[in-house]
């Protein structure tokens, strides 16, 4: 899970003793998303859903995957299905042009929504905050600004 780290950039929450955001989830992937590593990131995602009683949206921080095969393909499709289903939403941010040639030749992109894909994680929180946001009891945005946790112990779960 990512959250806003005091260089103005999204950094691993759990790593850097930051507050996570309660509504959307910013979960980022970094490598190639083929057979492989595709049921990794769907794991991660769901694990992080199942944490997030309050969750509204899944945000994929997406510029660090640089390849995508008809494995990784299958596994969003089914994984955007799966969290629209349960009533989420999801966008990505920061696909490649190469990721976004293959989601265009699958039909994915089209079944993701263009207004579900941001170029960067920037403008992605900017135009998903606001409706993930609606009636929430969560007084400052991890986000938006840094909120560093109270405990001074690092996440047992942070990743690198």
């Amino acid at each position: 899970m990512l959250s806003l780290h005091p260089d103005d950039s999204l950094r691993d929450a759990g790593r850097h003793g930051l507050e996570k955001c309660r509504y959307i989830a910013a979960i980022r992937f970094d490598g190639p998303l083929f057979f492989a590593s595709a049921s990794y990131l769907e794991d991660k995602v769901l694990e992080q859903v199942a944490l997030m009683p309050d969750l509204r949206h899944v945000l994929i921080v997406a510029h660090g995957i640089n390849e995508l095969d008809a494995s990784g393909e299958e596994m969003l499709s089914q994984l955007v299905s799966r969290l629209r289903d349960a009533g989420y939403d999801v966008s990505f941010s920061g696909l490649k042009d190469s990721v976004i040639d293959v989601l265009k030749r699958t039909h994915l992109y089209e079944e993701i929504g263009e207004n579900h894909m941001f170029s960067t994680q920037a403008a992605a929180i900017q135009a998903i905050h606001s409706k993930a946001h609606e009636n929430a009891q969560e007084e400052e945005c991890p986000l938006l600004k840094v909120c560093r946790r109270t405990s001074p112990h690092l996440d047992e779960s942070a990743t690198a």
